[in-house]
């Protein structure tokens, strides 16, 4: 026997620490090595350096979702030229050559085609692992082609082959990457003890049962099983499902899902969530990346790409989560109050969160507007009586419209005795103007 039984010499043996040329059986490949090198595996064939025959069995296994049933007789592969395997149906004893990645996609033996009629099954399949969890967006066209799944608790999609959502893929932002060594503790607790995890791979973990069968294949597709409860194919014996906790990035998305759903955007700066503020703006950047989040402006986000600029504006700089904390000024209060009837080219407002004594121009999404400090605090308790102080300065320039604002203000029920504590902070005119509508 030569190395591992799958060498074979091409000429006499030399002799040891000479060159001799030798042939892999499994790619067919030659080449001259130094025959001490190759009998005590020193070097191996570019070929098993790439994929070794064990692992391809394992992705053949795997694939297949059971042992024994398909046997790797060669394999033909590397750097250029793809990955094909030639396959032994055990069943029927058919031999076929198949790309692996073609029959990791769709396992069925290309010479009696059995198991196509389960892989045609797509669709029962998914609604067994699924439930209504998860519902098709693209239809269903063969294992190895890519489909869209929408994952309904937290509304995102998420693209792969169709098969790989048969293997455990689930969506792409809540599920997170559970380590190998994890699976040790999984695998124990949702089994009682009845499985264990035998060993753990570069790409896959191994199960054994307590008959001491052994089944590898990757994490998702344990955790898959697990889950399912007693219909798993897999574990005869769960105790309870395992507990997997979200991804920190869905958990900071369900929270942006909330406020949006309220408020229209989410600004991470006024987020409650358990996380320190440099966490929580990695994470609304990997979400926008994601393509979960969209910006409306610096350090505000929307779930919802078509977000009304003025619902952005609102919350931003005039009432955010139902606190006020701004309020229109010049032409802008009497058009939002109904004096006029022509929304002005720009909008102006005053807010708490400005720091500027001027204003200056903003953006939100494609509108522009001005904005700078508020001339007092403005909150809940006062802001009709800030509305009415920003109406009265509008009069004061347009003497015009001094009835309509004195009907806006007896409209609302704002008094002089209500804006007056707050005209020490506006422009002296204010009190002028006040003398003049009220003489």
């Amino acid at each position: 026997m030569i190395g591992d039984g799958t060498y074979e010499l091409e000429e006499h043996f030399p002799g040891y620490g000479r060159p001799v040329k030798i042939r892999h059986k499994t790619c067919g490949k030659e080449r001259n090595v130094n025959a001490t090198e190759l009998i005590w595996m020193e070097k191996r064939c570019y070929c098993e350096t790439y994929l070794r025959q064990e692992e391809l069995q394992a992705r053949i296994d795997r694939a297949a979702h059971a042992e024994n049933t398909y046997t790797l007789v060669k394999y033909r592969g590397g750097k250029g030229i793809g990955q094909f395997v030639t396959l032994r149906h055990e069943e029927c004893g058919g031999e076929f050559t198949v790309s692996l990645r073609e029959f990791e996609r769709a396992p069925f033996c290309r010479c009696c085609r059995s198991g196509q009629a389960v892989v045609d099954r797509f669709g029962e399949r998914f609604h067994e692992l699924m439930g209504d969890e998860y519902e098709m967006v693209t239809p269903y066209q063969g294992l190895s082609k890519m489909m869209t799944v929408r994952h309904r608790t937290c509304g995102t999609t998420t693209e792969g082959y169709a098969l790989s959502f048969l293997n455990g893929k689930r969506c792409a932002l809540c599920t997170p990457i559970i380590p190998k060594e994890d699976m040790r503790g999984y695998v124990t607790e949702c089994t009682g003890g009845e499985y264990r995890v035998s060993s753990i791979e570069r790409n896959t973990i191994t199960v054994c049962g307590p008959d001491g069968k052994e089944l590898t294949n990757s994490v998702q597709f344990f955790i898959q099983e697990l889950s399912l409860g007693e219909k798993s194919s897999v574990f005869n014996h769960v105790v309870k499902k395992p507990e997997i906790p979200l991804r920190d990035a869905a958990v900071l998305y369900f929270k942006a899902k909330e406020v949006c759903g309220k408020y229209g955007v989410w600004i991470p700066e006024e987020t409650d969530a358990a996380m320190e503020f440099a966490k929580i703006q990695y994470l609304s950047r990997q979400l926008l990346a994601e393509g979960h989040l969209f910006r409306k402006c610096p350090g505000v986000f929307s779930v919802d790409l078509d977000v009304p600029d003025e619902t952005a504006i609102r919350e931003i700089y005039l009432e955010r989560r139902g606190e006020h904390i701004g309020a229109y000024y010049h032409e802008s209060a009497a058009y939002h109050a109904g004096i006029l009837d022509k929304k002005p080219e720009t909008e102006y407002i005053l807010c708490n969160d400005v720091k500027t004594d001027d204003f200056r121009n903003q953006k939100v999404g494609n509108t522009k507007f001005k904005t700078r400090a508020a001339y007092a605090e403005i909150n809940n308790r006062n802001y009709r009586a800030i509305e009415g102080i920003n109406l009265l300065m509008f009069s004061g320039k347009h003497p015009e419209y001094k009835k309509q604002v004195e009907d806006w203000l007896l409209e609302n029920r704002v008094y002089v005795a209500d804006m007056e504590p707050y005209f020490q902070y506006y422009p002296n005119m204010i009190k002028k103007i006040v003398k003049g509508l009220f003489k």
